[in-house]
């Protein structure tokens, strides 16, 4: 049996940032910054497959049932950034670049078969994975510094850090021979998403001339 993993991620996201941003002129700024942030939530989905014995014999049909769930435990991206100064305190702002993230991914199914209505075979198999996946992030957000040397910022993020495939080892047992009978089970976890989040900044002043949004 075969599959893939569309299940939707939900979760929450926590963590910090540091960066540096360069006024280009009055009002082009550009600059990098990286981030990392813990991230709590998962993401699963169920799945059926069914087979028929084919022509030598229809009334035998191979059938299961699987589990897949993926979820991250960190989430971080090295992005450069660029802007616009609408006014002294608020820019406007596109950035992009790499991203990576620790994920999981596991898979559980439960096979069986029936010939003529009657259940003359079970299966079951799992199989969990962990590995780090790197990939890239875009987005773009605005920034607003309310108070000298604190500003505000919302940002939207696309992330895709890829897809890997995992097989879980299924054991089945044929139940009129006792017969035991081996064979895998292939999933693949796509891990990409949307990330919408708000953040509090404090800007350490190199120039201490220049506008408080250029120089965090």
């Amino acid at each position: 049996m075969s599959g893939v993993a569309n299940s939707n991620f939900a979760g929450f996201i926590g963590g910090g940032q540091v960066g540096y941003n360069y006024q280009l002129s009055p009002v082009f700024v550009a600059g990098l910054e990286t981030d990392i942030q813990g991230v709590v939530g998962n993401g699963g989905s169920p799945s059926f497959s069914s087979v028929a014995g084919g022509a030598l014999n229809p009334a035998k049909i191979y059938s299961g049932n699987g589990y897949v769930s993926q979820s991250f435990d960190y989430l971080g991206t090295a992005r450069a950034r660029a802007g616009y100064l609408f006014t002294p305190t608020l820019l406007a702002y596109a950035t992009g670049g790499l991203a990576y993230g620790w994920t999981n991914l596991s898979h559980t199914v439960f096979g069986n078969v029936t010939n003529g209505g009657a259940l003359v075979g079970v299966s079951y198999g799992n199989v969990n994975t962990s590995r780090t996946q790197v990939g890239w992030a875009a987005g773009g957000g605005v920034e607003w510094a309310f108070l000298p040397g604190w500003s505000a910022k919302l940002e939207y993020l696309y992330y895709d850090l890829g897809s890997y495939n995992i097989g879980a080892q299924t054991q089945g047992v044929n139940l009129k021979t006792n017969a035991v009978v081996n064979g895998v089970s292939l999933v693949s976890g796509q891990f990409n998403g949307h990330i919408v989040r708000v953040g509090l900044n404090y800007h350490f002043q190199v120039d201490p001339s220049a506008p408080i949004v250029a120089k965090p």
